[in-house]
């Protein structure tokens, strides 16, 4: 280590190499590295790991401050933010260890925010779930734990939209994905 910048929340190695390393205060002082005047390049690199980890895993808390979000969905994100696939598997693991992922809850909320604004079929949450990274055995099952009545759904939906006349309601019926019969 040739030179230590301290910033606000981290601190920069420059080492002889021309390489510079942004490590997190509480890495720094917790690997004793103020006390370093030599680092080996496995320690650098491991180093590295382990700040790219806790970046990750910072980046992950905060997209999850927006709300509830699948383990698809923050492998996702953090894919599209460069993180290696290690790191991402290193963070997710994490999250599910501090319950900040749970998927089947995520399933749970996310059927019961759909019915309240808007009635859709069994096959319609199914295929929503999916597409939010849930499994399809997960998402049926979370769909039948919420026992929805599609006929009694689809009865309310035709009556309330279609005035009159029966195309229009069959239409709106099958854009909710129920079946006409």
């Amino acid at each position: 280590i040739v030179k230590v910048e301290e910033l606000k929340d981290h601190f920069i190695l420059f080492t002889d190499s021309n390489k510079k390393i942004k490590i997190l205060k509480e890495i720094y002082f917790t690997r004793s590295l103020y006390e370093a005047e030599e680092i080996s390049s496995a320690e650098l690199d491991e180093l590295e790991k382990i700040q790219k980890s806790f970046e990750a895993l910072n980046t992950s808390r905060k997209y999850l401050s927006a709300g509830l979000k699948t383990k698809r969905r923050i492998e996702l994100y953090l894919s599209e933010k460069g993180y290696a696939d290690e790191i991402v598997s290193e963070a997710i693991k994490s999250l599910i260890e501090e319950e900040r992922i749970n998927d089947k809850l995520f399933a749970e909320k996310y059927i019961r925010q759909k019915i309240k604004n808007n009635l859709v079929s069994k096959r319609m949450l199914i295929e929503l779930l999916k597409n939010q990274g849930i499994d399809e055995d997960e998402a049926v099952r979370a769909v039948e734990k919420a026992n929805i009545d599609d006929y009694k759904n689809a009865l309310s939906l035709f009556k309330k939209k279609s005035k009159g006349n029966k195309m229009k309601g069959y239409k709106y019926l099958i854009s909710k994905g129920y079946d006409i019969e």
